[in-house]
């Protein structure tokens, strides 16, 4: 709404989100100065933010509806849109079929000639069952990327028109060369092709964003029972973090496999994926603190192995391995990026923590072997920086979104120091390094820390009601918001809660001022922790009262 509100053309906007059969769609109400030209707005907006926050849809008003207190009434203007209605009547035949079909395709009352396809709120998906459609509608076959880059129903009914007519079908096609000449030397600027692991995962998803960025193409291993299954593994995990129309799905490659098989990287599929893929970006695991070294090893280790061990067959492969905080114990002193890991201290009960050790151990010695080799030590992640999505089934956020719904927090954690470590900046960081012609190990944390009792204070300052009170009475008050609410978000993690020593424990340290250096070098940076905390809070309090209205059904 800022950014529209610069425009000369808006006196003034409000813009709405709008759920349906095509998916979400931004919809902007607008007060105009001037006649609405949405190209033109639209191409003005892409200059100033992201594509996914370019609305869907205009509609202009005289004036907004407002509430008794003089706010914009947003339940009268939501139910005053009429989205589907399309301005003028189709001009030809073959018009009045494109909008029976993009009826279909968007399940919609009426398509609109003004907008195309993804304007519309189409999405990637849908485009190729749109194509076939048009396909076996006209006897033709259409470039989906024509499909895609046509602005309006009009213009795409005049493209279809000229590629039937024989006298214009050269010109039609040479357009056509010339566009898809255009894509290839656009592709060919991308640089590696790519084999990324954990990609249904919450650093992998943002991972996969940022490398399509950069990369031609992207592998993702992903485990299903088949490879439909995979891909709406992979579709879920994009729209869970709000990413799935941030990303060019053209560009991706599904590979059936699971890091737990012993046969991982084996059969024709990988034989010819070794002779094309040129970069492995291994931040796949099995994820379970509760879990012994026995029980992650083949997932955590001996899968790190296999991919190595592929490396070296085909095309020459960097590997960047995906490691963890967790592989340094000792707490006498922080750990720089080449600290060696084999003196740390490691138990077999405690499986998640000693299976990245061992694997990041292994992964250092291969470098005698050749391979190019990046080592990517994680701190806390935590939501992204500008709208702070989040995994909120991590341990951190369930502590505090728990203690939101109890109403309390331990004195006795209110000091302990956090790192919050937003996932946005730490994909792009890892993306942007692995591409660099030097390897090494790098130590991804943002260095400006803050406390359990800042962010307890943050989040009473926007309103919650959260008091301070011993370990006991706390842990008490968990047991008993469990037995009232067997699905509330501390249960998963209670049996963490119960060993305070653990919780209470002091942490190794890792030190990145190397890291932030090469980091800098690239032109990125750490946001500011309070900064963080202001737009996590939202998020925080948002997310706990979804849950105790769900909690209360």
């Amino acid at each position: 709404e800022s950014v529209l509100n610069q425009l000369p053309a808006i006196r003034k906007s409000k813009v709405i989100v709008k759920r349906g059969a095509a998916g979400s769609q931004l919809v902007a109400c607008v007060l105009v100065n001037t006649p609405l030209n949405q190209q033109e707005v639209n191409h003005a907006l892409a200059e100033m933010l992201p594509a996914y926050m370019v609305p869907n849809h205009y509609q202009v008003f005289d004036e907004f509806p407002l509430t008794s207190t003089g706010k914009v009434d947003t339940k009268q203007l939501r139910a005053s849109l009429n989205l589907n209605e399309s301005k003028g009547k189709p001009a030809t035949a073959t018009e009045a079929q494109l909008e029976s079909i993009f009826q279909k395709v968007l399940e919609c009352e009426r398509g609109s000639y003004e907008a195309g396809y993804i304007a519309q709120g189409g999405d990637s998906l849908g485009l190729d069952y749109l194509v076939t459609l048009l396909e076996d509608t006209f006897g033709i076959e259409l470039p989906i990327s024509e499909v895609r880059a046509q602005s309006d129903i009009r213009s795409l009914a005049r493209f279809i028109d000229g590629y039937r007519q024989g006298n214009g079908r050269a010109k039609v096609e040479l357009e056509y060369e010339l566009g898809v000449l255009e894509q290839e030397l656009m592709l060919q600027s991308k640089k590696q092709i790519a084999l990324l692991t954990g990609a249904t995962g919450f650093v992998g998803a943002f991972l996969l964003k940022e490398m399509l960025e950069t990369h031609r193409k992207v592998y993702c291993l992903v485990r299903g029972a088949n490879e439909r299954e995979a891909w709406q593994k992979l579709h879920n995990a994009m729209n869970k973090y709000d990413l799935v129309q941030q990303i060019d799905w053209s560009r991706l490659e599904v590979v059936l496999g699971d890091l737990e098989d012993a046969h991982l990287t084996q059969g024709a599929e990988w034989d010819e994926m070794a002779q094309e893929v040129e970069q492995v970006i291994h931040c796949g695991a099995h994820v379970n603190f509760l879990a012994g070294m026995e029980e992650l090893k083949n997932a955590n280790v001996k899968a790190t192995m296999a991919l190595l061990a592929w490396c070296k067959v085909g095309k020459p492969k960097t590997f960047n391995f995906i490691s963890t905080r967790g592989v340094f114990t000792q707490t006498h002193q922080p750990y720089d990026e080449y600290t060696a890991l084999e003196d740390q201290l490691h138990f077999k009960d405690q499986g998640y923590a000693a299976s990245k050790w061992l694997a990041d151990i292994i992964t250092q010695k291969a470098r005698t072997s050749g391979i190019p080799i990046n080592a990517f030590r994680l701190g806390r992640i935590t939501g992204e920086s500008v709208y702070g999505v989040a995994r909120f089934e991590d341990f951190f956020h369930r502590v505090i979104l728990g203690s939101i719904s109890i109403n309390c927090f331990p004195q006795e954690l209110v000091s302990i120091s956090l790192d919050l470590t937003p996932v946005d900046v730490c994909a792009q960081s890892i993306v942007q390094l692995a591409g660099e012609s030097t390897t090494g190990n790098y130590h991804i944390i943002n260095p400006d820390e803050i406390t359990y009792g800042q962010i307890i204070q943050a989040l009473n300052e926007r309103g919650a009601a959260i008091e301070w009170v011993n370990y006991e009475e706390w842990l008490n008050r968990v047991t008993l918001n469990n037995s009232l609410n067997p699905s509330n978000t501390m249960m998963p993690i209670t049996p963490l809660l119960k060993n305070k020593a653990w919780l209470m424990k002091k942490r190794a340290k890792m030190k990145c001022e190397e890291t932030v250096r090469h980091m800098a070098e690239l032109g990125l940076s750490w946001p500011g922790t309070m900064s963080l905390v202001a737009i996590y809070q939202k998020q925080f309090l948002k997310k706990s009262l979804t849950e105790a209205s769900v909690a209360t059904k």
